[in-house]
């Protein structure tokens, strides 16, 4: 019997909440066909906004629900000026729990254009996290005003083949971890 792969779709739009959630359960949705007998997977939807990491009670559930995971999609807002911090310390205080495991970013929204933004690629790596080098990069507004999750439509080929391969780097580190904890 084969072990299921848990991954993590995990929202951080701590202030557009319900958009990053259509598109994590999208994701879910379209993912689902990756699922086999022979490599079974779960995926799990997460809102970091959920847990307040000052509560100590949230902050147990946080960590141990990001230990569970195998691998990890994070949906983040482009413009992540106002909640930069919200996220690094999320992430910060799982760094146990992420290190060596995959990550497959997916930025929505429109770029602040004043502000800094979160270089999520090198806070993940500062964590020990192993980031697929493509990232998806999903169309906010057009002319017409559409949001984030009614043009995600175009851009699911793109973000399957990258699910696809954070699936296969999961199995592998999944492999690569058993070995460490094992001390060869």
């Amino acid at each position: 019997m084969c072990q299921v792969n848990a991954i993590g779709l995990v929202s951080f739009g701590y202030h557009n909440k319900k958009e990053c959630k259509k598109i994590a359960q999208r994701i879910r949705t379209i993912s689902r066909r990756f699922q086999s007998s022979n490599h079974p997977v779960d995926f799990t939807l997460i809102e970091a906004a959920q847990y307040n990491l000052q509560n100590d009670k949230d902050r147990k559930k946080w960590s141990k629900i990001m230990h569970e995971q195998d691998g990890y999609v994070f949906i983040i807002p482009k413009d992540t000026e106002s909640i930069t911090d919200d996220i690094t310390a999320a992430l910060k205080e799982v760094s146990e729990e992420v290190k060596n495991k995959t990550l497959l970013l997916v930025y929505y929204g429109i770029e602040n254009r004043f502000g800094e933004n979160l270089d999520a690629v090198e806070l993940a790596r500062s964590l020990d996290m192993v980031v697929l080098y493509e990232t998806v990069d999903l169309p906010y507004m057009d002319s017409s005003r559409a949001t984030a999750f009614d043009k995600f439509e175009s851009t699911e080929k793109e973000t399957l083949e990258n699910i696809e391969k954070l699936l296969y780097w999961t199995m592998g580190m999944k492999y690569t971890r058993s070995l460490i904890r094992q001390g060869r």
